[in-house]
């Protein structure tokens, strides 16, 4: 889970995110990014926010970042039994 010391490091990555694909980004933006990545750790949403940058030539959508962290098949962080 993403803690509350993680946010900013959270916000340099969306931070990044802006700057990269020159793209503003809201308050409100950056809410609904933590609402939907909090419940994974810091380092996957880390590793999920580079392999994007590398991959993308276009600002990332949450589920992007979601589909980055949890494998195809899967469907919970948590829970890693595959989806039948």
């Amino acid at each position: 889970m993403i803690k509350e010391i993680d946010m900013p490091e959270f916000i340099r990555m969306m931070t990044a995110f802006s700057t990269t694909y020159k793209e503003a980004v809201s308050p409100a933006q950056i809410k609904i990014f933590y609402d939907t990545l909090k419940k994974y750790s810091m380092k996957d949403v880390r590793r999920a926010g580079r392999k994007h940058l590398s991959e993308s030539a276009f600002f990332p959508k949450p589920a992007e970042l979601v589909n980055q962290i949890i494998p195809d098949g899967w469907h919970d962080p948590l829970d890693r039994e595959p989806v039948k």
